[in-house]
């Protein structure tokens, strides 16, 4: 029975082997996929100031899953009759734009999550349709 079982675990780690997969990432992946991406905006004045947060727990569980050197947000903005358009990638979770930037009308956001390694070699990405969206109404 033992020696059954260790066959099996050696087949499925060849086979991942085979396919590229750690199990570090495999993990990575995993913790990011059930992570919770909260987007908001806040008005000041004439600008919009647009957040990503990521809950603790996940933060916590990805720190916990593997080694990665940068976690990377891609902010994306929808303007009234426009689809999703990536506006920029950043290492910081927020990002402001001007009203002159806005469409007038009701404005979406959304962000996506990108971790790389320390050769800059992408790890796991979650997509912007997963995380929350954000509304803010430009006059």
């Amino acid at each position: 029975m033992a020696a059954q079982e260790a066959r099996i675990l050696a087949g499925e780690h060849n086979k991942a082997a085979a396919a590229g997969f750690d199990a570090k990432q495999n993990k990575l992946d995993q913790v990011l996929n059930n992570a919770t991406v909260k987007v908001t905006t806040v008005k000041e004045g004439k600008k919009v100031t647009v957040n990503a947060k990521i809950d603790a727990t996940s933060l916590y569980n990805l720190y916990q899953a593997g080694n990665f050197e940068t976690v990377e947000y891609k902010f994306y903005h929808k303007a009234p009759g426009k689809s999703y358009k990536l506006t920029k990638t950043k290492d910081v979770n927020y990002i402001t734009y001007t009203s002159k930037s806005l469409k007038a009308g009701k404005n979406s956001f959304r962000v996506g999550i990108v971790i790389k390694d320390a050769k800059g070699n992408v790890v796991a990405e979650k997509n912007y349709k997963a995380s929350s969206l954000a509304y803010r109404t430009i006059k």
